[in-house]
């Protein structure tokens, strides 16, 4: 399993645009998502992570719902918030801005925003509509 992991976040950077010098395959130091990621690793029960994933989320329903953040911001916060459902907590807070992402910003935001709608949303999701509506546009 640790041989997943690993493979996992070397992927992640060149794969997101998460560290700031190209062509390196580490999670940079200043990288919330790496910082959540290690964090996570190192803890050692899942009383702990539930605490940790907990004010991870209340942080991402403050920045989602905040008028300053930037479109860089929320595409870093809406990989989180990808993270934290992978993992299985809910993120149903962050579903209308995911398709908000996939709107708005350049063409590695909406990428974001798109991946966030697909994972997060099924077949029969009442926010699909708005979704199409969207890629109409």
């Amino acid at each position: 399993m640790s041989d997943v992991v690993e493979k996992t976040l070397t992927a992640l950077p060149s794969l997101l645009s998460l560290d700031s010098q190209p062509g390196t395959a580490k999670l940079s130091s200043n990288s919330k998502l790496g910082n959540l990621i290690r964090g996570i690793t190192e803890l050692t029960s899942k009383h702990e992570e539930e605490k940790l994933i907990q004010r991870e989320l209340l942080f991402i329903k403050e920045q989602v719902s905040s008028p300053n953040t930037t479109m860089r911001q929320m595409k870093e916060v809406m990989v989180r918030a990808i993270y934290c459902e992978m993992l299985g907590y809910g993120v149903s807070f962050s579903y209308i801005h995911a398709i908000k992402l996939a709107q708005q910003g350049n063409v590695l935001e909406k990428r974001v925003g798109y991946l966030a709608v697909s994972l997060f949303l099924n077949e029969g999701h009442e926010l699909l509509l708005l979704l199409v509506n969207t890629v109409l546009k």
